[in-house]
C-alpha cells in the first residue's frame, strides 16, 4: 500500500490529486475507461449487451461466497432488472483454491464455441461446487458436458488439453489486479467497484441508481460468517512481511 505524508507532517492520504484537473471530469474518465476494460474481449453476458447498466463480476468457481452471490443474481436480481442491466463474467480463480483456475479455463473453452453453454457450464460448476475435487474435475465437467450441452466435443476436449483458453482467464486476472479486485466476489457496476456484495437488495439499489445516471460510492460489504476460516475463504492472502 502506498500512502503520501503531507509536508507539515500533519495528513497521511492514499490518493495525490492533481489540482490543475476538474475532479468530477477525472473520475467520470477513470469510470469510463474501467468500463471500456471490462467490456474487451467478449466476456460471457446474460441481458441485454446495450443495456444502461454494466454488471462485471469478478468470480472464484471453488469460492462459495461466488457460489451464494451466482444464486442471488440468478433468483433475485436478474429477474427485477427489467432488461436495465447486463451481467458479464469474469476469471479471478484464488491460488488458494487448487481446482478453481482449470474450472475457470474449461468454463471458457465452453465459451469459445457457445455462451449459452457457458452458463450451463458455469452452473454446473458452481451447483456441484462441494462435490468437486482437483482430482474428479476434469472427467466430471467433461461427462456434464457431453451429456447437457451442444458443444462439439472433441473441439471442447482439444481446448481443455492444449490450455486454449489460460490466456483468456489470465488477462481476467490481470484486469481485477490492475483495477483493485483482492477477493471475490468483486462486483463492477457501471465501472464502480463493490466488494464482498451478498445481499439482492443491496445490488438492485445500486443498479437502480446507475440507471438513472447516478453512482453510489464504492463500498466493501461484510460478510456474516460463524468462524475465521470462512471469512477468510474467498480473500486473496496478503504477502508475508519480513
Amino acid at each position: 500500500m502506498t500512502i503520501y505524508l503531507s509536508p507539515d507532517r500533519t495528513f497521511l492520504t492514499s490518493e495525490l490529486y492533481d489540482l490543475r484537473v476538474d475532479p468530477l471530469l477525472e473520475e467520470k474518465n477513470q469510470v469510463e475507461s474501467v468500463m471500456t476494460a471490462m467490456s474487451a474481449g467478449d466476456p460471457p453476458i446474460l441481458g441485454p449487451a446495450g443495456a444502461p447498466v454494466s454488471v462485471v463480476e469478478f468470480s472464484d468457481f471453488e469460492c462459495p461466497y461466488c457460489q451464494r452471490l451466482k444464486n442471488i443474481l440468478e433468483q433475485e436480481v436478474i429477474p427485477k432488472t427489467g432488461g436495465k442491466a447486463s451481467f458479464a463474467f469474469k476469471n479471478f480463480p484464488l491460488a488458494m483454491h487448487p481446482w478453481a483456475k482449470p474450472a475457470a479455463m474449461m468454463a471458457s473453452c465452453a465459451g469459445l464455441q457457445d455462451t449459452p453453454d457457458f452458463w450451463r457450464v458455469h452452473g454446473f460448476l458452481f451447483d456441484n461446487q462441494k462435490s468437486l475435487t482437483s482430482d474428479n474435475l476434469a472427467q466430471k465437467v467433461t461427462d456434464f458436458v457431453s451429456a447437457s450441452t451442444t458443444l462439439d466435443k472433441a473441439q471442447f476436449q482439444k481446448c481443455v488439453d492444449k490450455d486454449l483458453t489460460l490466456c483468456i482467464v489470465t488477462k481476467d486476472i490481470v484486469l481485477g489486479q490492475q483495477n483493485g479486485v483482492h477477493a471475490t466476489p468483486t462486483v463492477f457496476v457501471n465501472g464502480v467497484r463493490y466488494e464482498g456484495m451478498q445481499s439482492a437488495v443491496q445490488l438492485l439499489a445500486i443498479i437502480e441508481s446507475a440507471a438513472t445516471g447516478n453512482s453510489i460510492a464504492q463500498a466493501q460489504f461484510p460478510r456474516k460468517t460463524t468462524s475465521n476460516k470462512e471469512v477468510n475463504e474467498c480473500v486473496k492472502p496478503s504477502p508475508k512481511s519480513n
